[in-house]
């Protein structure tokens, strides 16, 4: 089992150009074999969102992506989160704010 982190499935929403080792990688593993967690939906999310205040065409490309093909994939494969898994996210959402700048 392999729990797909953000970045690994932005990189793979456009193979070409996604890195050569990540998407071999991808290529070769079952899609059953990999999930993704309840906060790369919210990452995956709020990324769309804010895109879309600020480039509608773009906005729309991501939901698109997002419906028609990240949900339908990882139907039954997303891992649920639980108070120690949110409070781990809270603290990673808080230094990386911190490290970009914002209050």
């Amino acid at each position: 089992m392999f729990q797909l982190d953000t970045t690994v499935i932005s990189e793979l929403r456009r193979p070409d150009k996604a890195n050569p080792l990540v998407a071999a990688w991808a290529g070769s593993t079952p899609a059953a074999r990999t999930f993704l967690s309840a906060i790369s939906i919210l990452e995956i999310e709020m990324g769309a969102l804010l895109i879309a205040r600020r480039d509608t065409a773009q906005g729309a490309v991501l939901r698109t992506w997002i419906d028609d093909q990240i949900l339908p994939r990882f139907e039954g494969q997303v891992l649920p989160v639980d108070p120690a898994v949110a409070r781990c996210c809270a603290g990673f959402m808080c230094r990386r704010r911190a490290q970009s700048g914002m209050p």
